[in-house]
């Protein structure tokens, strides 16, 4: 028989090719292995990079959204705030409201198309126009803002000359040469005040005194007359000698001596605060906030004449001011 004499050549041929087969991977064990092990890095880094790419590009879009959102909200606010300043006209043209809205400051809350509003209202003829008042009120209500006698006529002398339209120096004031003398790089304007803040540049008026002084000014009274129900404290302190908590100061006399004839205090004092919206022959300030939900907030700030214009309009706007991060103040909008 054949079989016997070709099963030792076949075995001999399987085993050459398993000695042959071992010896490759005995030679090259790593190679295979290798390569796998490379491809896996590249794919975990492909991973890796293509999640930084979505992730990025999430965050970017969130981002955007998040803008959008705020710029929406922010235009909620100030449409709402806005309207708050309608809203308060219209209280103030009430003929005989239930519950009238009086222009002395007081805070009103409602809300507007789901937005909360706070709404406050102040006279501005309770006000020393900066542009029409004379020395004399001018200094007692910088000796009432904590000035003695002397620094307060000066005072008021450099503010006149600021405004005046000539370069003559009053006795104590100072004109362009006494603001190059002090360092500074302006001079007096001339001319009428522009805006209460301008008042801080005049030579000598230092913050604390601005400070203290600035919430009984204005630009919009448009008169040297003051009207003493609407009057800050601090007004009726220079004018009439009362202190801040009402009572009475031992200056009265000297004081309304040196008021002029237009803001004399009025017959019957017990009427004060009284008065009727103002919405007759008046010039308001209407400060308006109006937060969200979210925290949105917005203020709008206008300053309406009530006055009827010659063509019969009423509500005229003067000046308009949208200041986010202007302060809704309740001490400093109250008049009384």
């Amino acid at each position: 028989m054949t079989l016997p004499h070709r099963l030792p050549t076949e075995l001999a041929a399987a085993s050459s090719r398993i000695l042959v087969h071992l010896h490759y991977h005995d030679a090259y064990p790593l190679r295979h292995a290798g390569q796998k092990g490379i491809a896996l890095v590249v794919v975990l880094w492909v991973v890796a990079l293509l999640s930084v790419i979505a992730g990025s590009y999430t965050y970017s879009v969130r981002s955007e959204i998040s803008v959008v959102d705020n710029l929406v909200a922010s235009a909620q606010a100030r449409a709402a705030a806005r309207a708050g300043v309608s809203l308060a006209i219209l209280e103030l043209r009430q003929q005989e409201p239930s519950e009238p809205w009086l222009a002395d400051g007081t805070i009103h809350e409602t809300t507007f198309a789901g937005v909360n509003l706070r709404i406050a209202i102040a006279d501005e003829t309770g006000k020393l126009d900066i542009n029409y008042a004379n020395g004399k009120l001018m200094t007692s209500l910088l000796q009432a803002a904590g000035l003695d006698t002397s620094q307060a006529a000066a005072l008021s002398d450099a503010i006149l000359d600021w405004r005046d339209k000539d370069d003559l120096r009053r006795l104590n004031g100072a004109e362009a040469e006494d603001y190059v003398a002090a360092g500074r790089d302006y001079s007096p304007r001339n001319g009428p005040f522009q805006s209460v803040e301008e008042l801080a540049l005049v030579l000598g008026l230092e913050t604390a005194v601005y400070e203290s002084i600035e919430g009984s000014l204005t630009l919009y009274n448009n008169s040297a007359r003051v009207n003493q129900d609407r009057a800050t404290p601090l007004l009726r302190q220079a004018m009439f000698g009362e202190n801040i908590d009402g009572g009475n100061t031992n200056r009265t006399d000297e004081l309304n001596d040196n008021m002029a004839p237009d803001v004399r205090p009025p017959a019957n004092r017990r009427t004060r605060g009284r008065q009727s919206t103002g919405s007759s022959k008046s010039v308001v300030r209407i400060h308006v906030e109006a937060n969200l939900q979210g925290g949105t907030r917005e203020r709008v700030t206008a300053f309406i004449n009530l006055n009827p214009s010659p063509a019969g309009k009423q509500g005229s706007v003067l000046a308009w001011r949208e200041a986010a991060n202007e302060i809704f103040d309740d001490s400093s909008l109250a008049n009384d």
